[in-house]
């Protein structure tokens, strides 16, 4: 009998200490809850960052080879400079 009171006291304080991580662990999600706009407001600005570079390389990319479109019929009938073309091309990428 003494056995049984034991073990149900043991429980009992099982149950408590299940009680009290779970209303820590509750604590933190809520403290996390209130960092969620900070976080989406530096992921929104970090891609807007992003997305102005592409836009600028798309503007040296286009102001680059603007004069190449117009003389791409010349450049592929020609071998070398077609090679010269790509190479121009691939080399620009790379950067």
């Amino acid at each position: 009998m003494l056995g049984f009171v034991g073990l149900l006291a043991l429980l009992c304080t099982t149950v408590h200490a299940d009680l009290f991580t779970s209303i820590a662990d509750m604590q933190v999600l809520t403290d996390a809850k209130k960092s969620i706009p900070t976080l989406l407001y530096k992921f929104i600005k970090n891609e807007n960052e992003r997305l102005e570079q592409l836009r600028g390389l798309a503007q040296q990319y286009e102001a680059r080879y603007q004069s190449s479109v117009d003389d791409s019929l010349k450049d592929i009938t020609n071998p070398i400079n077609a090679f010269l073309l790509i190479k121009r091309k691939v080399g620009f990428v790379e950067k």
